[in-house]
C-alpha cells in the first residue's frame, strides 16, 4: 500500500485534553501537568465525565491569534 505524505501548517501551541484513557482516580488532585475533573464536596451530586471506547481527547491548536478545535479523537 502506497504512504500518504500530509503537509501540515505549522502551529504555535497544541493543547491536548484526555477526556478519559480507561481508568479514572477520582481521589487524585489536580497537579501542574493534570488537570482534574472537580468533585466538589459531594461527588454523588452529579454524574463523573463520561467517555467510551478506549482513548478519547480534544486538540485544540494556537497559530498565531486563530485557535480551533479541529477534532475529537476516540480511538478503538
Amino acid at each position: 500500500m502506497p504512504q500518504t505524505t500530509i503537509s501540515l501548517p505549522e502551529v504555535d501551541a497544541v493543547h491536548v485534553t484526555v477526556v478519559m484513557d480507561n481508568s479514572i482516580d477520582l481521589l487524585m488532585v489536580p497537579t501542574e501537568v493534570a488537570q482534574r475533573f472537580p468533585l466538589g464536596p459531594n461527588p454523588f451530586d452529579h454524574p463523573i465525565p463520561i467517555a467510551e471506547h478506549g482513548f478519547s481527547v480534544l486538540i485544540s491548536v494556537k497559530q498565531g491569534e486563530k485557535r480551533a478545535a479541529p477534532s475529537f479523537l476516540t480511538l478503538v
